[in-house]
C-alpha cells in the first residue's frame, strides 16, 4: 500500500490499524516489573544476517552502554555469516525462536523477563515479529528504524521517530530522538571512492530503489528532467535480482514514450560502482529511500528527495536532516525537479560535493553512532526506568 501513488495517508493509516483485528483474540500476557539493577531490552529481527538494515542496527549491539543495560536478541533463523558473529561476541542472548507458533515465541520472551521489545522489522518479512507482540510478552514495545512507517496498533507502544518523520496524522505515540537513524556503514561501502570528472552534457542521474516504489507520476517527472539536460543519461537498477522486472520497466518507459536514454539494469553487487559514477541520485516518492539513501551520501553522491505528509515519505528527508544536507529536500514535485536541474547544471558545485560531500557527512550526526547510543539509552532511562521498577537503580 505504500508504493501507490494515490492512496492518501489517512486511508493508508486506517488500514495499517485494521492489522489488529487478526489478533482480537489473542490472550495477551500480564505486565510484570522485576527487581534488577539493569534494564534488558530484547531486539526482534526475523534474521540476523548482512542486510539493508544491518548498518543502521549495529551500534544497538555492539556499543550499548553494559552497565545499565543487558541486550538479547531474538531471530527466527539459524544462518549465520560475519554479522552474525558480530552480534554473537556482543549481544548478551541470541536466541532463535519458533516460526510455526507466534504464541510458543512469545512465550520464550516472556519467560526471560523482558522489560523492553524492540520490534526492529514491523510488517517487513509478512509481519512475522509482530505477530508475536500482539501477545504482549514485555511491559514496554516499541518499533523502529527497520519498518520506515507508523503502526496504529495498540500492542506496540511507541513508534521511534524524530522531528522530521513525526507526521500530524500518526496514532503511535511516538518516541523522539534527534535522529531517528543512525549509520555505520560497512567496509564494501567505506572502500568506494567517488571521482569527480567533467560532467559537462554526459550528466548521469541515478535511481537505485526497489523497482515497486516506482509510479507512472514518478517517471513522468523524471522523463520532464530527463528531457531537460541535453545528453544525460538516467540509470534505473533494481534491489531485487529478477529480469521479468526489467522487462516490465522497460515496457512501462516505453509506454511512457520516453526519449532521453534510460538504462534499466536488475540488481547487481555492481550497484554501488554504478552508484559512484552517478551525478545525482533521485530518490522515490511517497515511499522514499533509507538504505540507499544512506549509502548514496556516504559515497558522496547528492539524493534528492521529496518530503511529503507522512513518516513513510520522510525517511530520506530525515536522513538528509540529520546529515545537514537539508538542501536536498524539496518541498513538492516542482521543487524536485528545481532542485535536480539546478544542481545538474551548476557543474563547479556539483563537482565540489562529489569531492567533500562525504567528508560533510561522515562529522554528521547521522555517523556519531556514539551520541546516537547515549540519546537513545538516556531515553528509555529518562521515560521508562521510574515505570518498570521504581525500587530499581538506574543512573
Amino acid at each position: 500500500m505504500h508504493y501507490l501513488q494515490d492512496i492518501d495517508t489517512a486511508a493508508l493509516y486506517g488500514e495499517l490499524a485494521s492489522y489488529e483485528k487478526l489478533f482480537a483474540d489473542v490472550e495477551k500476557f500480564p505486565p510484570r516489573n522485576f527487581s534488577r539493577d539493569k534494564i534488558r531490552i530484547a531486539y526482534l529481527l526475523p534474521y540476523v544476517k548482512k542486510s539493508s538494515l544491518s548498518d543502521f542496527v549495529i551500534p544497538l549491539f555492539t556499543m550499548y552502554n553494559k552497565n545499565k543495560f543487558e541486550v538479547y536478541i531474538y531471530t527466527f533463523s539459524n544462518e549465520k555469516d560475519e554479522f552474525t558473529k558480530k552480534l554473537e561476541l556482543n549481544a548478551d542472548v541470541l536466541k532463535i525462536l519458533s516460526e510455526e507458533s507466534p504464541k510458543e515465541a512469545a512465550e520464550t520472551i516472556y519467560s526471560d523477563e523482558i522489560d523492553i521489545l524492540f520490534d526492529l522489522a514491523g510488517h517487513s518479512e509478512g509481519g512475522i515479529t509482530l505477530s508475536l507482540m500482539a501477545y504482549r510478552p514485555a511491559k514496554v514495545q516499541i518499533c523502529g528504524i527497520g519498518w520506515p512507517s507508523v503502526l496504529n496498533l495498540s500492542f506496540v507502544d511507541y513508534i521511534l521517530t524524530d522531528e522530521i518523520l513525526t507526521d500530524n496524522l500518526m496514532k503511535d505515540n511516538p518516541l523522539t530522538l534527534p535522529n531517528a537513524l543512525c549509520f555505520s556503514p560497512n567496509e564494501k561501502i567505506c572502500r568506494m571512492k567517488k571521482t569527480p570528472h567533467n560532467i559537462g552534457s554526459s550528466i548521469k542521474l541515478g535511481v537505485f530503489n526497489n523497482f515497486m516504489k516506482i509510479t507512472d507520476e514518478m517517471l513522468l517527472l523524471w522523463k520532464e528532467i530527463a528531457e531537460s539536460l541535453s545528453g544525460a543519461t538516467l540509470i534505473l537498477q533494481d534491489t531485487a535480482a529478477y529480469p521479468a522486472r526489467v522487462e516490465f520497466m522497460k515496457a512501462r518507459l516505453k509506454n511512457l514514450e520516453f526519449a532521453s536514454k534510460v538504462e534499466v539494469l536488475t540488481a547487481s553487487p555492481d550497484y554501488l560502482k554504478n552508484m559512484v559514477e552517478t551525478d545525482i541520485v533521485l530518490d522515490t516518492f511517497p515511499y522514499t529511500g533509507g538504505n540507499m539513501t544512506a549509502t548514496a551520501l556516504t559515497i558522496g553522491t547528492p539524493v534528492i528527495t521529496l518530503k511529503g505528509d507522512r513518516y513513510g515519505s520522510r525517511f530520506s528527508a530525515s536522513i538528509l536532516s540529520a546529515t545537514d544536507c537539508e538542501e536536498f529536500i524539496a518541498a513538492d514535485k516542482k521543487d524536485y525537479k528545481t532542485k535536480v536541474l539546478e544542481l545538474a547544471k551548476n557543474e563547479i558545485y556539483l563537482r565540489d560535493l562529489h569531492l567533500n560531500l562525504r567528508k560533510r557527512v561522515e562529522k554528521s550526526r547521522f555517523f556519531d553512532t556514539e551520541r546516537y547510543m547515549e540519546n537513545l539509552e538516556n531515553l528509555i532511562l529518562q521515560k521508562f526506568a521510574s515505570s518498570l521498577n521504581e525500587r530499581r537503580n538506574f543512573k
